[in-house]
Formats: structure tokens, C-alpha cells, sequence
């Protein structure tokens, strides 16, 4: 299911609502809504990826917090907000350890390799090893990165790849 934050850019999106999509960012770096379809797309991987969302996102989440703290007294509490806009980043943080206790290797496709790299953010910030393909891993390495995610002594159970990455047929 789309988060809070999910559901506010993809309407802002529809919407057309450049006000709400370029707070805190420059006039560049707002969403190309000629195609709407793509945008909402990215959206319903990660908001964050509807260009200029990221700090519209921040923002409300910094807002949302200091009032949850005036209205119920508690303590300012930081969560990852990477990990909250979006409803598929919230399945894998919960997939991810149970899917490691059962000694299971876990394959992520993505078309878009923009949502394969804020994944890799997600990895590298919960510090789960990974391997990645995409169509700009050089052809020539292609073979030795798989060779390494088979390889069992390497403990690496997490495969980032696009659906073509292209030049080898894959066998993981």
C-alpha cells in the first residue's frame, strides 16, 4: 500500500501542483509532468523519485513530528524517512530479516535504475551487503559479480538487477 507521503506526491502530481512539488528545491529540478503516467510510476516505488519530492517530503515529515510532539508530550524521536515514504521500502525492511534467518537470497528487479539506487541507499544505510546489475555494469565484470553472489562463503544474500541488463543470459 502507498504511504501517507506516497499518496501526497502522486496527487500533487495528477494535479499538477508545482507549488507543492518545488518547495525547497530550484525551478530544474521540478518533475517533468509531460509524462504523467512515468512520474506516477516512480511514485508508486518511492515518492522521492518525482523529482524536487524529496525535500517537500522532509519538510512535512520535520512538521508532522514537532506537532505529534506538542500535541502528545513526547519526546522528538527521529525515524527514517527514506524508509517511511514509501510502502515497498517498508515491505523489505520487514521482508529483509526474515528472509536472512531462513538463509533465502532475495532478487530485486527494478526498469528504473533510479529505484534501484534508492534502494542501495536503503542497503547501505541498514548495512546489508549487496551485488548490482544494470545496463551500466560493464560487460566485462558481469560474469565475476554473479560468480561472487553464488559464491556461499561471500554471505551476500541481496541482488539488485534491471530486467535487462543485457549481454549475458543470467543464471543466479
Amino acid at each position: 500500500e502507498m504511504t501517507i507521503q506516497q499518496k501526497r506526491v502522486y496527487k500533487a502530481v495528477l494535479e499538477r501542483n508545482r507549488k507543492f512539488l518545488g518547495r525547497g528545491s530550484h525551478m530544474k529540478e521540478l518533475p517533468q509532468l509531460v509524462m504523467i503516467i512515468a512520474e506516477l510510476r516512480k511514485i508508486c516505488n518511492h515518492p522521492y523519485l518525482c523529482r524536487g519530492s524529496r525535500a517537500a517530503i522532509e519538510d512535512d515529515d520535520k512538521t508532522d513530528k514537532i506537532q505529534r510532539k506538542k500535541k502528545e508530550g513526547e519526546d522528538f524521536k527521529p525515524n527514517d524517512v527514506l524508509v517511511d515514504a514509501s510502502g515497498k521500502i517498508v515491505l523489505l525492511m520487514k521482508l529483509i530479516p526474515k528472509l536472512k534467518a531462513e538463509k533465502s537470497k532475495l532478487l530485486i528487479f527494478s526498469q528504473f535504475t533510479t529505484t534501484l539506487d534508492l534502494i542501495e541507499e536503503f542497503l547501505h544505510k541498514y548495512k546489508h551487503r549487496f551485488c548490482r546489475i544494470d545496463g551500466s555494469t560493464p560487460g566485462t565484470i558481469r560474469g565475476r559479480i554473479i560468480s561472487y553472489f553464488n559464491d556461499p562463503a561471500n554471505e551476500i544474500d541481496i541482488f539488485l538487477l534491471t530486467p535487462r541488463p543485457g549481454g549475458l543470459g543470467l543464471t543466479l
